[in-house]
């Protein structure tokens, strides 16, 4: 089997991350407080978009999380609780790069989770990341999927949209990328886009 496209695009969460729970859920049962209004702050919002600084954000937002320790240590134990990555999408991922297809993560994080994702998670694993808070415009924009566009051309000016091929837990991301050209399919699961990224020998 060969890949039929030149680059993969993996969403994160929900795709190449699939945590038991999320933070936010561990972070009641843990301490009692339920941090999810949070994520709904402009500050947060702003923070993933590269306009606002995360740990500031936090600070800023202490009545929410009522956290008693150091930012630094919040972060490390949001980051490590959803340290969960969907391994046999990793062997596809692996598959796929040996073969010559380029694969990236697109998603929307702010700085610090980003450099967790690059170091930590995904090190080594994948070529790149396309990411909002580097673009400065959230996956729900069209001005992120052109800009993921116009960096892909400056890879290799070779490759057209077609060549593209993304996938997202998210309907309305996936019809998104469509519209930009791209071949999108709403993910199910490792197998799903083994059987989707190579063609089948006759």
């Amino acid at each position: 089997m060969s890949p039929k496209y030149k680059i993969v695009l993996l969403d994160v969460d929900g795709v190449l991350i699939t945590p038991p729970q999320l933070f936010s859920r561990q972070y009641f049962e843990e301490y009692g407080v339920d941090p999810v209004q949070f994520f709904s702050t402009q500050e947060f919002q702003d923070s993933s978009l590269g306009k606002f600084d995360l740990k500031e954000a936090l600070r800023l937002h202490d009545d929410i999380w009522k956290w008693r320790g150091n930012v630094d240590e919040l972060l490390r134990k949001w980051f490590e609780c959803e340290n969960y990555p969907n391994e046999p999408l990793l062997d596809v991922v692996k598959r796929l790069r040996s073969s010559g297809t380029q694969v990236y993560l697109a998603t929307q994080q702010e700085k610090y989770r980003k450099s967790y994702l690059e170091e930590v998670i995904f090190k080594d694993k994948v070529d790149g990341i396309f990411c909002s808070c580097d673009i400065g415009y959230g996956k729900h924009d069209n001005h992120f999927w052109e800009a993921v566009l116009y960096e892909i051309k400056k890879i290799d000016s070779d490759i057209e949209p077609a060549d593209i091929v993304y996938f997202d837990d998210k309907q309305s991301l996936v019809d998104l990328a469509r519209d930009h050209g791209i071949a999108t399919f709403l993910y199910e699961n490792p197998d799903h886009v083994q059987n989707e990224v190579f063609a089948q020998s006759l």
